[in-house]
């Protein structure tokens, strides 16, 4: 069934309701307030005036590049596509790939690294529809670019164009509850996620105020498939190595990202780790890096605080006063991949197969990352029973390892997991490593490769598909911010003043 996406007045959130539709659905609820998905509708700068459709192709074959057909270009290299053309709709279908409509030719184009904002089967599609609302269809999200022709001489008339695109709205507790240090610290992690534009992570959009009871929001990009953990949890708890590969090879690449532009996470984990679905008729979904909100920058200081998540903490975390947080990073990769092969986490075990928790046993735990016994203590399988099977496998005695790596993974987990940061891979060795290389076709490699070189491919929109027409700079957001503080503050000291009044004409 259709969705009627409304971007009328007044707004349930407090946002611009000529930008923001109206809530479709809650997506989530935090110690923060709660997650909503909206659409997201952007006014698209005037087009320039664009050369010949049949003159552009002409001299497009004759320079032996990519061919042209009806104004629009098509550029595809590896499993990354991008377009540029003439006046046209811009329909992306994340079922099977992208299409432009102009003069009645459509252009396919293959499955893309990036999904932004991305819709899943039977989730609202967001499309334009009038300026009061958006006529969604099922399976579809499309962002429409278009100009009418009606004017003398048949140049466009000036009419309103505009880019839709869904996005996960944090509406945050009142500003008045929130403390300055937190708001801090949130501006570090807006800060760091906006300089970040790959599409293997979640983009930012921007930030403001919301109206009413004066909220702080954050608009992200919308991933439709949940995140890595609950995907694990619904296949029974592990993946198959190749299916894993494949999830690795997306985080190892949207970290590495990340590292080159100075940005160290420090909070790897499942959880932390979203999937969209819409990849274009990809099998499996394309995984996404969010939450940055423990993310330290090479402009400040060394990390030396005990922050993430202690199950996918690096030793050095807990034991040293600075450490690395690349190799920090490295170290949390490690443990997700291993626990998307074996269904456990690698050192929350002792050799007779008692589980430990970080509760009760860290010093066990410490003593085996130490130890670097993770190879020891991979869950095993009950014996195969008498007649089960053939062969050595059903013969051999007492209980097997649950699932038979392969060596290439083993040596991979090793380089990873070593309890010296020292002696650990870096991701740029990961990216090297024949386990990670496997199944990747030579150009599609040499994509993975490129920020290792520095060649600034994704300095602009990082070929996520969003050239942010209504994106905030990182200066724009440093500016709301000083708002925000400002205003935070003075909310603060007229509650203040409010209860010592209180307190005044009580006594």
């Amino acid at each position: 069934m259709a969705n009627q996406i409304s971007f009328s007045a007044p707004h349930p959130l407090g946002l611009d309701p000529a930008r923001y539709s109206h809530p479709v659905r809650l997506l989530g609820t935090g110690s923060f307030g709660k997650v909503y998905l909206c659409c997201l509708r952007t006014l698209v700068p005037p087009q320039p005036p664009q050369p010949d459709p049949a003159a552009s192709a002409a001299a497009h074959d004759a320079s032996g590049g990519a061919s042209t057909q009806g104004g629009a270009c098509s550029m595809q290299t590896g499993t990354e596509a991008s377009y540029c053309g003439g006046d046209r709709m811009m329909s992306i279908d994340l079922d099977g790939g992208s299409h432009h409509h102009n003069n009645g030719t459509t252009h396919h184009g293959g499955p893309t690294a990036a999904a932004a904002g991305g819709q899943g089967q039977g989730q609202p599609a967001c499309s334009a529809a009038g300026a009061g609302s958006a006529q969604a269809a099922n399976g579809h999200h499309s962002y429409a670019r278009t100009a009418h022709e009606g004017t003398a001489g048949g140049a466009p008339a000036a009419e309103p164009a505009y880019e839709y695109q869904w996005v996960a709205v944090k509406i945050f507790k009142p500003l008045v509850q929130c403390d300055l240090r937190s708001l801090e610290y949130l501006k570090r992690e807006v800060v760091c996620q906006r300089r970040l534009q790959h599409q293997h992570v979640i983009g930012f959009r921007e930030v403001g105020i919301a109206s009413g009871d004066l909220r702080l929001y954050l608009a992200l990009e919308y991933a439709n498939g949940g995140n890595l953990k609950q995907w694990l949890a619904e296949r029974g708890g592990r993946l198959a190595e190749p299916v894993a590969r494949w999830f690795t090879q997306q985080l190892v690449y949207g970290l590495a990202y990340c590292h080159a532009h100075g940005v160290y996470n420090r909070d790897i984990k499942p959880e932390n780790l979203l999937l969209d679905t819409g990849g274009g008729g990809l099998e499996q979904p394309l995984l996404k890096v969010a939450d940055f909100g423990l993310a330290k920058s090479s402009n400040d200081s060394a990390p030396n605080s005990c922050v993430g998540s202690p199950n996918f903490m690096a030793p050095e975390v807990f034991t040293s006063k600075q450490y690395d947080g690349r190799k920090a990073d490295v170290f949390s990769c490690g443990v997700v991949l291993y626990q998307l092969v074996f269904g456990a986490l690698p050192f929350h075990r002792t050799l007779d197969g008692k589980p430990l928790d970080f509760k009760h046993n860290m010093r066990d735990i410490l003593r085996n990352m130490k130890a670097e016994a993770w190879p020891h203590l991979i869950p095993t399988a009950p014996p195969a029973q008498p007649g089960a099977g053939t062969g050595a496998a059903a013969g051999a005695a007492g209980p097997q390892p649950v699932v038979a790596a392969s060596a290439g993974l083993l040596d991979l987990l090793t380089g990873m997991l070593r309890y010296d940061p020292a002696r650990r891979l870096s991701l740029y060795e990961v990216k090297r490593h024949p386990w990670y290389r496997e199944g990747l076709s030579d150009e599609v490699y040499a994509l993975l490769l490129e920020d290792d070189a520095g060649s600034g491919k994704h300095a602009e929109d990082g070929g996520c598909g969003w050239h942010g027409a209504g994106q905030q700079s990182v200066e724009v957001i440093e500016q709301e911010f000083a708002r925000i503080l400002e205003f935070t503050a003075a909310l603060h000291q007229e509650a203040a003043q409010k209860a010592v009044d209180s307190e005044f004409q009580l006594e």
